[in-house]
């Protein structure tokens, strides 16, 4: 009895000292825990302030994953994309694996980039498409391929189905700098984190992704398998759900996960399943013959290098993310190897520009930026993804602190608590609210893209930018004529190496191969109606700009 008046007392006093229950980053983090191989473990600060930070990040999917920001008007991409109208597929997918074809086409032909005081960069993309269940990803593929290659071959050179480790790294040998394509990739990338067989694959790719040696011996065999510069690209489909089940929240940080590019595909809004009964392809007919010449263009091989604008603008750009990622930690190795996709982006979409052969210029430049953007926004929502409630908390709290910044207050965990509505409090005090500040701290993202930047190198990035501003205008007036302008020659040059007939009626009369620049493209008689396509009086200052600054 007095055992029992004991015991409610003390639930009393418990009660009455008891603080809300916290609904912080803990409900979310401290559940979690790290796979090492020999066991688990929690995670730590780092791991924690990542995770919360990359769920902090408010982002307007619609403006983020717009497509039309990375499909030129006039491109190969856009014709691709256009085969996809009368779907409901989006022609993301399709554009995004037609980028890796290129990838892989390129890097079989031995491609590179070529940068003063870099090691050779080849176009070795990894990327994984996610989209809902449903959305045909897969049939969009063979779409894409069967548009490419109409008599049922493939694109590229292709490695096997994935077999065991030891299978594996036979078929890269033997295939070295082919396309690795793996439809469910979420499941695969679980049974090479957990089946015994399939284990070692991890760490091959991890070396294949620097190029580092990989070597292997079987029982029994006195010789060792070296792959002395393994190289390949990847493309990987995924769904949300599954993708979530088999890769937890943890291993996106893992570094192996960090390594690929995601993007991350909206459903269509347009159209709908009850729209489409049939799919049935339209794409140009002669867009096999389109690919052919694009991968039969001088210089394709490379090696790439650089106008002498692109680098300023790209550490222009590299600089310019503070704006929209400094204000939140970010992990730096995302924001490190995405951004330095975009180098790798660079070779590929100027060989889809039909520009191999010249310096990979501004426009590519810009173009290569905004795949980068789509997988850095990509990878954030992934994540986000994975716990609504945790991202919603944390956007809550740094929307309140930056409007205590914008007029003119301190945000202090205390400012920032008492600046929101008791609905808004529930579950929260002035300590997680601190905690969740000091994740999301003001970190500056690397200023460096390839090396020291400042002084004159500054000045130069600053006047050049400044000064292509209207050049740039004019540009995107005119991209769709210039685009399908530098395909027709291209696929007359296509011709006329092959022997066939010319149907670029653009083209001068009686121009052969001889008078073909650099990327073969054939000069065009001056029109009245090119006139306001005509850039010279733009970039004869620039060139004087760029003459000045390198001096």
């Amino acid at each position: 009895m007095h055992e029992a008046r004991w015991s409610s007392r003390m639930t009393r006093k418990k009660q009455t000292r008891a603080k809300p229950m916290r609904r912080t980053e803990t409900a979310l983090l401290d559940t979690m825990r790290l796979d090492v191989g020999k066991g688990f473990k929690a995670l730590n600060k780092e791991q924690r302030r990542d995770l919360l930070a990359m769920m902090a990040l408010k982002i307007d999917p619609a403006r983020a994953l717009e497509p039309a920001r990375l499909i030129p008007k006039g491109s190969i991409m856009n014709i691709i994309a256009r085969g996809f109208d009368n779907t409901d597929i989006n022609p993301l997918i399709g554009v995004f694996y037609l980028v890796t074809l290129a990838a892989s086409h390129l890097t079989q032909r031995g491609a590179y980039l070529e940068i003063a005081n870099v090691p050779a960069i080849r176009p070795t993309l990894w990327t994984i498409c996610q989209a809902e269940s449903g959305s045909s990803k897969t049939l969009a593929t063979d779409l894409v391929n069967r548009a490419l290659r109409p008599d049922g071959g493939f694109p590229v050179r292709k490695l096997p189905p994935m077999g065991t480790a030891a299978q594996w790294v036979i078929d890269l040998a033997e295939s070295n700098g082919a396309l690795w394509f793996q439809d469910e990739v979420g499941k695969a990338f679980r049974t090479i984190r957990d089946n015994a067989h399939h284990q070692r694959i991890k760490d091959w790719l991890l070396d294949a992704y620097s190029h580092k040696e990989i070597s292997n011996r079987l029982k029994g065999e006195s010789n060792k398998l070296v792959i002395e510069d393994p190289h390949l690209t990847f493309f990987g489909l995924t769904v949300p759900e599954s993708w979530r089940y088999d890769i937890d929240l943890v291993s996106m940080l893992d570094g192996f996960c960090q390594r690929f590019n995601y993007a991350l595909i909206p459903t269509r809004t347009d159209r709908d399943l009850f729209d489409v009964f049939l799919y049935e392809s339209r794409f140009r007919a002669d867009v096999a013959e389109l690919w052919e010449a694009l991968c039969s263009q001088k210089g394709a091989e490379g090696p790439y290098v650089l106008a002498p604008d692109v680098l300023p603008l790209l550490e222009d750009w590299w600089r310019g993310l503070r704006g929209d990622w400094g204000d939140f930690r970010v992990p730096a190795s995302f924001i490190r190897r995405i951004g330095f996709s975009t180098l790798r982006y660079l070779m590929v979409l100027h060989f889809m520009l039909g520009k191999s052969g010249r310096p990979i210029d501004r426009e590519t430049a810009i173009l290569a930026t905004r795949f980068a953007e789509f997988h850095l926004h990509s990878a954030s929502m992934m994540i986000q993804s994975y716990d609504a409630g945790t991202a919603d908390v944390a956007r809550l709290v740094q929307s309140k602190a930056s409007n205590l910044v914008a007029r003119g207050k301190d945000p202090t965990p205390r400012n920032v608590f008492n600046s929101m509505s008791k609905a808004q409090r529930l579950g929260l005090d002035v300590e997680a609210i601190g905690n969740m500040l000091d994740a999301m701290q003001g970190v500056e993202v690397d200023g460096q893209l390839l090396g020291e930047f400042g002084g004159a190198r500054m000045q130069k990035s600053n006047a050049i930018v400044g000064a292509l501003g209207k050049l740039e205008c004019r540009l995107r007036q005119s991209e769709r004529k210039r685009n399908e302008r530098r395909l027709r020659c291209i696929l007359s040059a296509h011709r006329l190496q092959a022997g066939g007939p010319v149907a670029c009626p653009t083209v001068i009369e009686g121009t052969d191969a001889d008078t073909m620049g650099p990327s073969n493209i054939v000069p065009f008689p001056k029109t009245a109606s090119d006139e306001s396509d005509d850039d010279a009086q733009v970039a004869e200052p620039l060139r004087e700009l760029l003459g000045a600054t390198n001096s």
